[in-house]
């Protein structure tokens, strides 16, 4: 997860909490749920606006902010509001469409050495790095 699909995910639950004003908890005594989801609600809106901010954003607000992130998912979890399988969908962020590469010719030389092991972005025809063609091939290379 990056810092883009964080906030993503913040303000996906932010929507999902506006009916419920945030408050910090006392930390005294176990909350009632609804005092949990405004805990939650109070910790969102601190990391959007302080560890998410672009222009306050250093390792040590990230660390906090994934922190937190477990935490609330954790309050999301126990209150029954999304399943883990939920929650790991949501933190994950798009997969890039990617072509296993098996052979790649330039100048006639099958599989020049930049590509051993390498994938082709989707929609690529020509390898960035030393500009030969990509062949898509099921086989794999020996």
């Amino acid at each position: 997860m990056d810092a883009d699909k964080m906030l993503e995910v913040v303000q996906q639950y932010r929507a999902l909490l506006t009916h419920i004003p945030p408050a910090q908890a006392p930390g005294t005594h176990p909350p009632s749920p609804r005092a949990a989801f405004a805990h939650v609600h109070y910790m969102l809106e601190k990391m959007e606006s302080e560890f998410l901010n672009p222009e306050t954003f250093n390792e040590k607000t990230w660390d906090k902010a994934n922190r937190w992130l477990g935490f609330l998912q954790g309050v999301f979890w126990m209150q029954g509001t999304y399943t883990l399988e939920q929650m790991k969908d949501q933190n994950r962020t798009a997969p890039k469409k990617m072509v296993r590469l098996v052979s790649c010719y330039m100048g006639g030389r099958s599989l020049c050495h930049c590509h051993e092991g390498d994938t082709q972005p989707a929609g690529e025809k020509f390898c960035t790095y030393c500009g030969c063609s990509w062949e898509k091939v099921e086989a794999t290379v020996e």
